[in-house]
């Protein structure tokens, strides 16, 4: 009996050895396949980081040209808003405290009108192709009226005064201006006018000539008493004084076809240019700056 008992418990002994053998076995095949996906997630993991790498490579190649690509284009409007706030800044200066561009204080008189009544032009009106700051000031005594023009200068960060004039110019294409006078104390109808031309290489707009008129229907004697000269004015009862550059000299002596053809040649020839003026306030300075001014 007792050989029966010691015999089973060997048995069980040798079975549960053997189960634990194959436990054993399990836990190891269990282990090896671990270790081969770590290895695998490892390589891909790997060749993932790699092929990540490259690919953020070539998008901020891709978008380095882009960026190129966008600051060509865009310098010519980023260049643009450069012009518009030093302008939209000037107009400020000069709503809130009447200062000029380049820094020159002028003295508004409240009774002659409000500083809003004033106007401003942004545009490229010398002929250039860089726009600039027209100042039209009016609220002030007439010896203190006066139009600015002004170019701005982005390498110096400077002010340019390319012309001081009575208000009301018109700017005309390829630089010309005309000017009336401040007052027409002369002899004639005509609203005697100056005319001005762009100079590139002074960047400054010179005098280049003057116009006025005698009608004898005036004046029959000129300041120092000449009588009016009929053989002259083919009948027209009017001659003209006119002053242009070395073409003519400035005498009351040439009659109504030579005006016209000097107003033909020289400033007809031209096209005036159509501007746009603004009062001088905040909000107007505003829609400059935000490049929304028509």
């Amino acid at each position: 009996m007792k050989s029966k008992i010691v015999f089973c418990l060997l048995i069980c002994m040798m079975s549960f050895g053997v189960m634990a053998c194959n436990k054993k076995f399990e836990n190891t095949g269990d282990i090896e396949e671990k270790i081969v996906e770590d290895e695998i997630e490892s390589y891909d993991e790997e060749n993932k980081s790699e092929t990540d790498t490259a690919e953020a490579s070539e998008t901020i190649a891709v978008n380095e040209d882009k960026v190129e690509s966008i600051e060509d284009n865009t310098s010519e409007v980023d260049l643009d808003r450069v012009y518009n706030s030093a302008y939209a800044l000037c107009v400020r200066k000069f709503y809130n405290a009447v200062i000029l561009p380049d820094g020159e204080e002028i003295e508004s008189d409240p009774s002659f009108g409000y500083i809003d009544d004033n106007e401003f032009i942004v545009a490229d009106v010398d002929g250039d192709g860089i726009k600039e700051l027209v100042i039209n000031f009016i609220t002030a005594p007439m010896a203190g009226m006066c139009e600015w023009v002004y170019k701005y200068d982005y390498k110096t960060d400077d002010f340019i005064k390319e012309m001081s004039s009575f208000p009301g110019v018109q700017f005309w294409s390829d630089g010309l201006a005309i000017c009336g006078w401040s007052h027409n104390q002369g002899l004639g109808e005509m609203w005697p006018y100056t005319i001005y031309e762009y100079n590139n290489k002074t960047r400054e707009y010179d005098v280049v000539g003057q116009v006025d008129s005698w009608n004898k229907s005036y004046s029959e004697t000129d300041y120092n008493g000449n009588k009016y000269p009929d053989e002259l004015d083919e009948g027209k009862g009017v001659i003209y004084s006119i002053t242009y550059k070395d073409l003519y000299d400035g005498e009351f002596k040439y009659s109504q076809s030579e005006y016209d053809e000097f107003y033909k040649n020289y400033i007809g020839s031209k096209a005036e240019l159509e501007l746009n003026r603004h009062p001088i306030n905040l909000d107007e300075a505003q829609k400059l700056e935000d490049g929304a001014l028509d």
